[in-house]
């Protein structure tokens, strides 16, 4: 029995296949027979157009009957090559064919459609259960990403400051060591700077927190604005100070920033009428740069900058101090 179901069904499918076949192949035939013939119209108008000019307009004096069929003769049979070899080289190549392939592509789509495997797989429990196993992988992937995002918010808790939006204390330590490894393998430069807002305590204590949150969401673009590579990152280092850490940047190049950003926050003028320097906001800066060794550690260069820090404070604040690190 279940030999016999097969046959019949393999004999069926080769029925459709063969019906499938002759009715391609006869509209195939047709299909060029149209396409050989449509240069014709065109043509024959053409040729009745240039027997006219000619006729009447170019040699109305040539009125012998055999002149005018042989100049008629010529026309057609110019005519005639004309088409074919339009048809040969413009219509087979760029119309024919691809409509061809067309009319091919759409008959082994309607075989399969036709087709009793098909039929059988469309009504089989087994169709069925691929679909709903396809459901179910679009609804893992689809609760993956959803689990990405929830982790990436996470991720954003754990190494981004939510006052300022910059990166905190524990990414600095968790990224800053891999940091100086990968540096001190290439014998690369790092440079640190340590920046702090001059009598912030003050300024929180006149304007009140709200206003001393909004002065260090503006001293931190500031910060932004003068690093600019993508290699470079600020963190927040403390409540009101702040590390720049540059990888590939020597004295030179930290020195410059340092000094644009206490130019620029200069020219903010935030008023800070408790400040032990001017009435405006101010920031005091350390730096320490240095060709990382084997030897040193991400701990040597933030010591370092904030010991310049420091100097900086106990030298009158809004400027900067340097100390190559050894």
């Amino acid at each position: 029995m279940i030999n016999t179901k097969t046959n019949e069904g393999t004999s069926g499918t080769h029925d459709s296949s063969a019906v499938a076949g002759m009715q391609k192949n006869s509209l195939r035939s047709r299909l060029s027979l149209i396409l050989l013939l449509s240069p014709l119209a065109p043509a024959i108008l053409l040729m009745l157009g240039i027997y006219y000019v000619f006729r009447y307009y170019l040699y109305p004096e040539y009125t012998n009957a055999t002149t005018i069929a042989v100049a008629l003769a010529a026309v057609v049979i110019a005519t005639f090559l004309i088409t074919i070899l339009i048809d040969i080289f413009v219509v087979k190549r760029y119309v024919t064919a691809p409509i061809m392939h067309l009319v091919d592509r759409v008959s082994r789509f309607r075989h399969i459609l036709d087709s009793s495997e098909f039929h059988d797989k469309e009504h089989s429990s087994g169709g069925l259960n691929d679909i709903k196993r396809s459901v179910q992988d679009f609804r893992t992937v689809e609760g993956m990403a959803i689990k990405l995002r929830h982790l990436e918010t996470e991720i954003n808790k754990i190494f981004f400051d939510p006052l300022t939006g910059i990166y905190n204390r524990r990414y600095l330590d968790e990224h800053f060591k891999q940091l100086t490894y990968t540096l001190s393998r290439s014998n690369s430069s790092l440079s640190v700077i340590m920046v702090d807002i001059d009598g912030f305590k003050a300024y929180n204590d006149l304007y009140g927190h709200l206003q001393g949150d909004e002065c260090l969401r503006q001293t931190i673009s500031l910060i932004l604005n003068c690093v600019d590579r993508t290699d470079d990152f600020v963190v927040r280092y403390g409540g009101d100070e702040f590390a720049v850490v540059l990888p590939n940047t020597d004295k030179a190049g930290a020195i410059h920033i340092a000094e644009t950003l206490i130019s620029k926050v200069r020219e903010q003028n935030m008023p800070h009428e408790n400040s032990p320097v001017t009435d405006f906001v101010t920031v005091s800066i350390g730096i320490t740069s240095g060709k990382i060794k084997h030897t040193h550690k991400a701990e040597d260069y933030l010591k370092k900058a904030d010991e310049m820090l420091y100097k900086s404070k106990q030298s009158g604040r809004n400027m900067y101090n340097y100390c190559d690190l050894e």
